[in-house]
């Protein structure tokens, strides 16, 4: 089957210019009527950067990394499965979130791509790390719609572009066999790396503040209502497992 689509925008290429807003613009993604990722008759495509200037809809995919715990844990709280969360403080140079802690991996889905490929790419790029297809397990969808567009700086000379991000996130969990897997950060996109334990986690406070210093916490707390979705796909793969 040939994948054949319109193209929304164009990109000339600096050489000189590595910045994420830079490189934004020579990657085609695939765009969408709606939330729900209808496509377009006949299928459209734009640059990333476009597609964030414009608010197009699109598809993205999220991963929730885990192993069986190692870190002691201060939370009682038997509902959540015994396990550490690897979070990522996203780079400073990131124009969404710059220096907030995150999900394990995340990223867009290239055009004519599948979430599950693109999730297995992504985590090879941003943490190192090579998983079978059978230890990369859907859980769910979010949608993202961010209600307006804003200003954000560019991550390059300082100038401040328009950011607005509306997205269908698949969202990928992978319990690792090895808790000492050996990981490495992707320097462009990740500032540090984190395993955490999930109890303290979800259940916040003082514990959870305390796990996230370094960092802004927002995005990690915005991530908690998706784990809880993510938890009865968890305690099946902690049964198979």
């Amino acid at each position: 089957m040939t994948y054949s689509s319109h193209m929304v925008g164009s990109a000339v290429q600096d050489p000189n210019d590595n910045s994420e807003y830079a490189l934004s613009q020579y990657e085609t993604i695939d765009i969408f009527q709606n939330g729900s990722c209808d496509p377009f008759d006949p299928p459209r495509t734009a640059t990333r950067r476009v597609i964030h200037n414009e608010g197009f809809w699109h598809k993205s995919c999220h991963m929730y990394v885990f192993r069986r715990s190692v870190l002691p844990s201060m939370s009682t709280n038997t509902d959540i499965p015994p396990l550490d969360f690897l979070i990522q403080l996203r780079s400073a140079s990131k124009l969404a979130a710059p220096l907030c802690w995150d999900c394990s991996a995340a990223g867009h889905v290239e055009a004519g791509c599948t979430t599950a490929v693109a999730a297995h790419r992504e985590l090879e790029e941003e943490i190192g790390l090579r998983v079978p297809s059978e230890q990369l397990v859907f859980s769910h969808s979010l949608v993202i719609d961010q209600d307006e567009p804003k200003k954000v700086p560019n991550g390059s000379d300082g100038e401040f572009v328009t950011f607005w991000n509306r997205e269908r996130a698949d969202v990928f969990i992978v319990l690792l066999d090895d808790p000492d897997t050996p990981l490495k950060p992707q320097e462009s996109e990740v500032a540090e790396m984190r395993w955490i334990p999930l109890r303290d986690f979800m259940d916040g406070g003082a514990r959870g503040a305390e796990l996230l210093h370094g960092g802004e916490t927002y995005i990690a707390e915005e991530t908690k209502p998706s784990l809880k979705i993510a938890m009865a796909k968890l305690e099946e793969l902690l049964e198979t497992n």
